[in-house]
C-alpha cells in the first residue's frame, strides 16, 4: 500500500462509515475526516462516535480518533510528515484513522489524497473536483462536473447505487419511483439539555416519551423501534433531529448496515477499484 492509494472519506455518518468499512474489507487504505457539528443519531453504525469516545468499532474495524496531541508526539520535523505518519501507522495496524475537521483543517494540503469521498450533503464546501484525482459525491446533493467527478444515487429509488458520470437529463422524474422510506425523524421543539428515557433498539409507541428537553417530555408521533437517538446529557437545538424511528419489523438490524448503505458503498468501492486499475494500466 502506498500514499497514492489513500482514499479520504469526508463524513462519519452511516454512508461514510459503510464506505470506509467496505474499503477496509477490500484491503484498501482509507482515512476519515469528520465535521464536529455532525449529528449522527444511528450511533451503532457511525464512526463519528469516535469524536466522543476516542474510538468506535463497527464489525471488525476500529476507528481511532487522532488528536493534535498525538501528532505532537511523532518524531518528525515537518507537520506534513507527522500527519502522514499518523495516518499510515493506523492503516498498517488495521485501524481507521479519524480526524476532526477542527483539528485537521488542512487535510487536502497535507495528505494530497488521490481519492476523496463526499459522503455528507452539506459539509466540506471547500472540496471541489480539483481537490483530488477522483472526487465521488452522493447524488443529488453533489452534481458530477460541479462538486465532484462522479456521483452515486443516494435516494430510495430503483436507481439506488447507480453511478452518474454526468448529470442525468431528467432526474426529477425519479421522484415518482421512490421506495417507501421506513425511517421517520423526530425533531426537538425547543433548545435545552436532552435526557433520554430510551435507548437505541428499544420499541416505542405513539405518544410514548423519548425523554425530556429542559424537563419537558418529548413524545413519539410514531409506532416503531428506535434506530437513532441523540446523546443524553447534551444540548439540542430547536428543530434538530432528536431520534430516528424505524416503522418496520423490530429486530437487531439497527446495529448493522442495511441494503441502503451496502448499495452506495459497493458502488463507491467499484469506482475506486476502477481508478486504481487505471493507474496500473498507465504504468
Amino acid at each position: 500500500m502506498t500514499s497514492g492509494q489513500l482514499t479520504l472519506v469526508l463524513g462519519g455518518g452511516t454512508i461514510g462509515s459503510a464506505i470506509a468499512w467496505y474499503l477496509y474489507r477490500a484491503g484498501l487504505p482509507a482515512a476519515m475526516v469528520i465535521e464536529t457539528a455532525d449529528n449522527n443519531l444511528r450511533r451503532p453504525v457511525c464512526f463519528s462516535e469516535a469524536l466522543f469516545s476516542g474510538k468506535k468499532k463497527i464489525g471488525d474495524l476500529s476507528g481511532v480518533l487522532v488528536t493534535p496531541e498525538d501528532i505532537e508526539k511523532i518524531a518528525e520535523e515537518k507537520l506534513e510528515e507527522r500527519w502522514k505518519k499518523a495516518v499510515w501507522y493506523n492503516i498498517l495496524n488495521r485501524t481507521l484513522p479519524i480526524f476532526s475537521s477542527a483539528d485537521f483543517p488542512s487535510f487536502l494540503e497535507l495528505l494530497h489524497p488521490p481519492v476523496i469521498i463526499r459522503s455528507e450533503p452539506d459539509t466540506f464546501a471547500s472540496v471541489s473536483p480539483d481537490s483530488a484525482d477522483l472526487v465521488i459525491g452522493m447524488f443529488p446533493h453533489h452534481i458530477p462536473g460541479k462538486t465532484c467527478h462522479l456521483a452515486i444515487e443516494s435516494r430510495y429509488n430503483y436507481w439506488l447505487g447507480n453511478v452518474y458520470y454526468q448529470p442525468p437529463e431528467k432526474y426529477a422524474d425519479f421522484d415518482f419511483h421512490f421506495f417507501k422510506n421506513p425511517f421517520s425523524h423526530v425533531f426537538s421543539p425547543l433548545e435545552g439539555v436532552f435526557v433520554a428515557y430510551k435507548e437505541i433498539g428499544d420499541k416505542i409507541k405513539i405518544n410514548e416519551p423519548f425523554g425530556t428537553v429542559n424537563g419537558i417530555e418529548i413524545r413519539s408521533p410514531y409506532n416503531g423501534q428506535i434506530w437513532g437517538l441523540f446523546h443524553s446529557g447534551r444540548i439540542i437545538h430547536p428543530k434538530q433531529a432528536l431520534a430516528i424511528v424505524h416503522q418496520g419489523v423490530s429486530d437487531n438490524q439497527f446495529a448493522h448496515f442495511g441494503f441502503y448503505e451496502y448499495a452506495i458503498a459497493g458502488a463507491v468501492l467499484r469506482e475506486v477499484l476502477k481508478y486504481l486499475n487505471s493507474l496500473k494500466n498507465t504504468d
